[in-house]
């Protein structure tokens, strides 16, 4: 088998692509294209077997700790008009770290794409309101709308 590609790759590509999206953008282009981006990534997840419409929180969790890895846990609540994403141990922990350091809008990121593709097949939409790091990893607040 061959050698698995480095966290630092994957990280300064997350990087990049979010650095990139908030040179050229608004915000509310980088919010549709993070969208465009979901509906891409969730396709291919779909397509691997690893993914399914109409995914419980319990899937959803599932999906993002044992099969993509993602966290060590994740807990998932809402509560009134937003929903709360707490993200323990994440394993791109150096891609949240440059941002929230460089101050550079997180537009693109696995977590918010999956979350934002499997709670628009509910028929939610989410808004990332806010990021905020954590000593145990990150907390994502989104705003339904």
């Amino acid at each position: 088998m061959g050698k698995a590609v480095s966290q630092a790759f994957i990280s300064s590509v997350l990087f990049g692509v979010n650095k990139g999206l908030d040179m050229v953008m608004t915000v509310k282009g980088g919010s549709i294209i993070c969208r465009c981006i979901a509906k891409g990534m969730f396709e291919f997840l779909e397509s691997r077997g690893l993914a399914r419409p109409s995914m419980t929180d319990e899937e959803l969790r599932d999906l993002l700790i044992n099969k993509l890895g993602l966290a060590e846990d994740v807990e998932i609540a809402e509560k009134d008009e937003k929903l709360f994403v707490k993200v323990f141990h994440p394993t791109l922990t150096d891609f949240l770290e440059e941002i929230m350091k460089k101050k550079v809008p997180l537009v693109m990121c696995p977590y918010i794409a999956t979350l934002i593709e499997v709670y628009s097949q509910r028929g939610v939409n989410l808004a990332l309101h806010d990021a905020i790091q954590r000593e145990y990893g990150i907390d994502l607040v989104f705003v339904k709308k």
